[in-house]
C-alpha cells in the first residue's frame, strides 16, 4: 500500500499547496529488505524534484546547509481527508479492515522535521521503460556529487541510518565514498557511521574500496601521487648525483695534495742521498750515522704518509655516510609529504 502525501519545498517563497513535491510512503523497500521499522519516503524526482538532491546536483552548498538546519515539524498534510492511512483501532471503529502488518501506520511522516524528511527521502528516477535507472538517498547523493565533509556530517546526523542503506546499485555510502575519490577525511566519517560496510558487497560483489581503478577522481589522484613520487625520485638522484661530484672533486684534491708531498718527501731524500755519496768514504762513519738518521726520518715520514692516508680515507667515508643518511633523510621527508 503507498499514500501519498504533500510537502512543501522547504525555502521557497511561493504557497505551500502549490510548491508541493509528492512523496510516497512505503513500509518495504525492495533493495534494503532487512531494513525495517521505519516508513520508507520515495519521490519521483523526474516528475516532483527534490529540493535537497537540487541543491546537492548543482553543487549549491550553501542551500544544502540550510535546507538541512534544525527546523519547526513538517507540516505534511494528507491530499484528501478520505486518503489518510488511520490506526487499526480507528478503521475499525469505522467499519473498515485494520490494515496488514504490511501497511503504513497513521503519523508514519507526521510529526517529522523537515530537514529529517529531506535527509530520508529517497530519490529516484525511472527509464521510458518504467524501469528504475537510479535512486539515491541524500547521503548517497552527497557522497556522488563530492559535497564537502560538513554536508556529509550534517545529513548523517539528521539520518544517520542512511550509512546503512544501499543504493538501486546496492552501494553503501562508504562504496561510493571510495569509488568517487573522497578524502580519507570524508571516508572515515562515513567508515565511522557504520564500520560494518567495510565488509559487504554490493550488486557487483566488490566491497568498499575495490572498485577504485573505476574513478575518474581517484585515478587522477593516483596520477597525482604517481607524480610526487617520480619527481621526489629524480630530486634523490639528482641530489646523490651532486654528492657524488662533491665528494669526487674533494677526493682529487685530497690525492693531489698527497702526490705533491710524497714527490717533494722524494726529491728531500734523493738530495740527502746525493750529499751523502759525494761526502766519500772518508766521511763513512758519518755518513753512515747521517743514514740512520735519514732512515728513520724517512720511516717517520712514511708513518705520517700512512696517516694522513687514513685520515683521507676516514674522512671520505664520513662524507659518504654522511650524504646517504641525507639521501635516506630527503626519502622519507618526500614519503610523509
Amino acid at each position: 500500500m503507498v499514500s501519498e502525501f504533500f510537502f512543501p519545498c522547504i525555502g521557497s517563497k511561493v504557497d505551500d499547496d502549490v510548491a508541493a513535491d509528492v512523496i510516497e510512503v512505503k513500509t518495504h523497500d525492495e533493495y534494503n529488505p532487512d531494513f525495517t521499522g521505519i516508513p520508507i519516503l520515495e519521490i519521483n524526482d523526474r516528475a516532483h524534484p527534490h529540493a535537497l538532491y537540487c541543491a546537492l546536483e548543482k553543487r549549491d552548498w550553501e542551500e544544502a546547509a540550510d535546507l538541512l538546519k534544525p527546523d519547526e515539524q513538517s507540516p505534511v498534510k494528507e491530499e484528501e481527508k478520505d486518503s489518510e492511512v488511520k490506526s487499526p483501532e480507528v478503521n475499525e471503529k469505522e467499519g473498515g479492515d485494520a490494515p496488514s502488518e504490511d501497511e503504513p501506520k497513521a503519523g508514519d511522516k507526521k510529526g517529522m522535521a523537515k530537514n529529517e524528511v529531506l535527509a530520508k527521502t529517497w530519490f529516484y528516477r525511472k527509464d521510458r521503460f518504467d524501469k528504475m535507472a537510479w535512486r539515491l538517498l541524500p547521503i548517497h547523493g552527497a557522497v556522488t556529487f563530492g559535497a564537502p565533509f560538513d554536508i556529509i556530517e550534517r545529513i548523517l546526523e539528521v539520518h544517520p541510518d542512511g550509512a546503512k542503506l544501499r543504493d538501486d546499485r546496492g552501494n553503501l555510502p562508504l562504496h561510493l565514498g571510495y569509488s568517487e575519490g573522497c578524502s580519507i577525511e570524508k571516508v572515515e566519517l562515513i567508515k565511522n557511521a557504520y564500520p560494518e560496510a567495510a565488509d559487504m558487497t554490493n550488486n557487483n560483489g566488490l566491497v568498499p574500496g575495490e572498485n577504485l581503478g573505476s574513478s575518474a577522481a581517484v585515478q587522477k589522484m593516483k596520477e597525482e601521487m604517481s607524480t610526487m613520487v617520480t619527481e621526489a625520485e629524480d630530486a634523490r638522484i639528482n641530489l646523490v648525483a651532486m654528492k657524488e661530484a662533491e665528494i669526487a672533486a674533494i677526493t682529487e684534491k685530497h690525492e693531489s695534495e698527497l702526490l705533491a708531498q710524497e714527490e717533494a718527501k722524494r726529491e728531500e731524500v734523493d738530495a740527502l742521498n746525493i750529499a751523502l755519496e759525494d761526502a766519500g768514504k772518508e766521511h763513512e762513519a758519518s755518513l753512515k750515522k747521517i743514514m740512520d738518521e735519514k732512515d728513520v726520518e724517512i720511516e717517520r715520514l712514511k708513518q705520517e704518509l700512512a696517516k694522513r692516508e687514513t685520515e683521507i680515507q676516514e674522512v671520505k667515508e664520513r662524507e659518504i655516510q654522511e650524504v646517504k643518511e641525507r639521501e635516506i633523510e630527503g626519502v622519507k621527508e618526500s614519503e610523509i609529504e
